[in-house]
């Protein structure tokens, strides 16, 4: 693989990464959305795999080529680590609001049984 495939991956990879910014962006996501966000953060995990895989591949590096690819790489992967860890709390934060409202959904139900006698 030459340093173009390497840059159109790195490219793409960037692509997702700020699609993902904008959607993690709001605090307040439905399910459907978290899933589109997690399917966006799936694809963007294996093009990194693939970029890890090209990295690997490749060995004709001058060292200050290797650390500017290398720092590219890594601050792409610092931000799918924070990408990851602002999910996860999305994700909770709308199974919480589930539950609630499940919760409030089986109260009313409940007091209505009782005020009807049922």
């Amino acid at each position: 693989m030459s340093a173009l495939d390497g840059w159109d991956l790195l490219s793409r990879c960037l692509e997702l990464t700020e699609h993902l910014d904008r959607w993690l962006a709001s605090s307040d996501l439905g399910l459907e959305e978290l899933l589109q966000v997690e399917q966006l953060y799936h694809q963007r995990q294996h093009l990194l795999e693939r970029l890890r895989q090209w990295w690997d591949e490749a060995t004709d590096w001058s060292p200050e080529q290797a650390r500017k690819w290398l720092d590219m790489i890594q601050q792409l992967l610092e931000r799918s680590t924070r990408q990851m860890e602002r999910l996860h709390a999305l994700v909770e934060r709308s199974e919480q609001r589930l539950r609630t409202a499940l919760l409030q959904r089986y109260l009313v139900r409940y007091e209505a049984q009782e005020y009807h006698g049922d």
